[in-house]
């Protein structure tokens, strides 16, 4: 799978800041006293946003690129929907390149065992929230291919183009009811940071039935239904040729209200303690984003979080 996350690293330009290493590498280093080793480093949950149609940006993450520091970046993999892990063939695919079950016992073994990971908390349901027209694009694949083709200074001009397109926009991430991860990051006292990743909207072109009925079933079984196309225009392939930015914060330290019990899923964690970091952090993401947005082209673009 190595094979396929550099050639993805090619493919979208991809650009990986980390505001600050020292933070990360501090927290990575330090010991988990819930842990009955007494040995195990802490895990960091790398709290992913966008999902939008296919939170593809995630490969940043993986080892084979080496974009994270120490055992944070040997580490790298990804925990996504188990819906695909029931599908033969891209069950096989996504484990090659180091994706898990974003299920319970996965999320909290690995942050038990002090292993970090990225994952999108706000998941399939976001798809469900994206804007129904987006006449943009068609044109983004274009634009982009073109870019690919063309010189520096016309590459930045066509991207310039299309991102003032697209200013308007709001971007919609489904959080306020995400507590879940906070709970086991509580428990296990597992540092959370937010993530950010720029110009994953309109990757693809979609279609979205829209109906309670759609709602229900894509909570029911983790996928949404829909018909997406990318680059020539085929269904279900490849995203357009987009310039990925992944924008990485500092880590926000969670000391821990769990029992150390393997068995105790939440740790006798407070819902009074889950909510205030909850909050934080999501302060913390529309920080990120609004440091970072002017640079990326997404001036004019507020984060809208439901």
């Amino acid at each position: 799978g190595d094979w396929m996350m550099l050639g993805a690293e090619k493919y979208f330009g991809l650009t990986t800041i980390i505001e600050n290493e020292e933070n990360l590498l501090s927290h990575a280093n330090a010991i988990n006293p819930n842990c009955q080793t007494q040995t195990t480093k802490k895990a960091l949950i790398f709290a992913f946003e966008p999902h939008d149609i296919l939170p593809y940006a995630v490969f940043a993450f993986s080892p084979a690129l080496k974009r994270l520091p120490g055992k944070i970046g040997r580490d790298g993999c990804c925990l996504i929907t188990s819906a695909v892990f029931g599908v033969p063939f891209l069950r096989q695919v996504y484990r090659w390149v180091k994706t898990y079950p974003v299920d319970r016992g996965t999320f909290l073994g690995k942050l038990r065992r002090g292993e970090s990971f990225a994952f999108v908390p706000g998941g399939v349901q976001e798809v469900i929230h994206l804007e129904s027209a987006n006449s943009n694009v068609c044109n983004d694949e274009t634009s982009n291919e073109k870019a690919s083709e063309n010189t520096n200074d016309d590459t930045d001009e066509t991207n310039a183009n299309s991102r003032q397109k697209n200013n308007e926009k709001h971007l919609t991430l489904y959080l306020l009811k995400r507590k879940g991860f906070v709970k086991h990051a509580l428990a296990t006292g597992s540092p959370i940071v937010p993530v950010f990743a720029f110009h994953l909207d309109g990757s693809y072109g979609y279609y979205i039935p829209r109906s309670k009925i759609v709602h229900r079933i894509s909570r029911a079984v983790g996928v949404v239904p829909l018909v997406f196309w990318g680059r020539f225009g085929i269904p279900f392939g490849i995203p357009y040729p987009k310039r990925i930015v992944v924008v990485i914060g500092e880590a926000i330290d969670v000391q821990s209200e769990g029992s150390g019990d393997d068995d105790d899923d939440d740790g006798g964690v407070s819902e009074e303690r889950v909510d205030r970091v909850h909050k934080l952090f999501l302060r913390e993401l529309e920080a990120l984003f609004e440091r970072h947005k002017v640079e990326a082209g997404y001036g004019g673009r507020k984060l809208r979080i439901v």
